[in-house]
C-alpha cells in the first residue's frame, strides 16, 4: 500500500498553497482521495472521467427542479471540483502529465460550467417558471462560459502574433493580508459558481418573497455578477497583457 506521506510528497503541485486558496476544502482533502485512487490502481485519465461524470451528473440533477435535487447537484459539483484536483495529483505521482491531459481538463471546464447553468434554467422553465428566469440562466451560462474561455482566447491571440506566453515570476514573500485584501478575497469566493450553487440550494427551501422565488432572484443577481466579471477580465487582459493572477487577490 502506498503511504499517504509518499502521495503528498510526489503529487503536490508547486503552487499548492495558491490552489488551497482557490479551493479551500477540495485543496485540503484531495490528497486523501488521490491516495485512495492510487491504491486502487487508477490512472489519471480514469480520475478525469470521474471528474467529468460528476460535472454532467450535477447538471442533470438540476433538470428535476426540486430542492432535494439541487442539493444533489451541489454535492456532485463539489465532487467535480475535488476530482479535478485529484487527477492532477495522480498524474504527477505517476509521471503521466501530458498536454492532452491539460486539454481534456480545460475542455471539461469550458463545457460543464455552462451546462450546469443551462440545465438549471431549463429545469425551472420546464416546471413552470417565467421566461425571465430562463433568460437569466442563459445570460449566466454565456457569461460564465465566456469567462472560462477568455484565457484560451488570450493564448490564441499571443500565438498568432508570434508572442510567447509570459511566465509568472515567483511570488515574493508577503505580509499577512490586510482587511481590504481579505474583503476582496471573500468577494471573489462569494461571486463564484460554487457559492451560487450553495446559495441556490438553500434558497430552494425558503418561501417566495413578494411573489418571486428567492432562487430565481439569486440566479438573476449572479447572472449580472458573472457578466460583470467577464467584462472586467476582457478589459484587463489588453491593459495588463494577461489575465490577473490568483496571487493578485491574496
Amino acid at each position: 500500500m502506498i503511504p499517504l506521506s509518499e502521495v503528498v510528497a510526489r503529487s503536490r503541485r508547486p503552487n499548492h498553497e495558491e490552489n488551497v486558496w482557490i479551493y479551500p476544502v477540495s485543496g485540503r482533502i484531495a490528497k486523501y482521495f488521490s491516495w485512495l485512487f492510487l491504491n486502487l490502481g487508477m490512472s489519471a485519465n480514469q480520475v478525469t472521467v470521474l471528474f467529468w461524470l460528476c460535472g454532467v451528473g450535477s447538471a442533470a440533477a438540476y433538470l428535476f427542479d426540486r430542492p432535494g435535487w439541487s442539493v444533489v447537484g451541489l454535492l456532485l459539483f463539489r465532487l467535480h471540483i475535488l476530482f479535478d484536483v485529484c487527477d492532477g495529483e495522480v498524474a504527477r505521482y505517476r509521471g503521466t502529465i501530458s498536454r492532452y491531459g491539460v486539454y481534456w481538463d480545460q475542455l471539461i471546464h469550458v463545457t460543464t460550467y455552462p451546462l450546469v447553468l443551462g440545465c438549471l434554467g431549463l429545469g425551472r422553465l420546464l416546471h413552470g417558471a417565467e421566461a425571465w428566469v430562463a433568460a437569466a440562466a442563459m445570460l449566466a451560462m454565456t457569461a460564465r462560459g465566456g469567462e472560462v474561455a477568455l484565457k484560451n482566447i488570450h493564448l490564441r491571440t499571443r500565438y498568432q502574433a508570434g508572442e510567447p506566453y509570459p511566465q509568472a515570476p515567483a511570488a515574493p514573500a508577503r505580509p499577512a493580508p490586510g482587511a481590504r485584501r481579505k474583503m476582496a478575497s471573500l468577494l471573489v469566493r462569494l461571486a463564484s459558481l460554487d457559492a451560487f450553487l450553495l446559495f441556490h440550494a438553500v434558497a430552494g427551501f425558503l418561501p417566495p418573497a413578494a411573489g418571486v422565488e428567492l432562487r430565481d432572484a439569486l440566479l438573476a443577481a449572479y447572472a449580472l455578477a458573472f457578466l460583470a466579471a467577464l467584462a472586467a477580465k476582457a478589459l484587463l487582459i489588453p491593459r495588463r497583457g494577461g489575465l490577473p493572477m490568483r496571487k493578485d487577490l491574496r
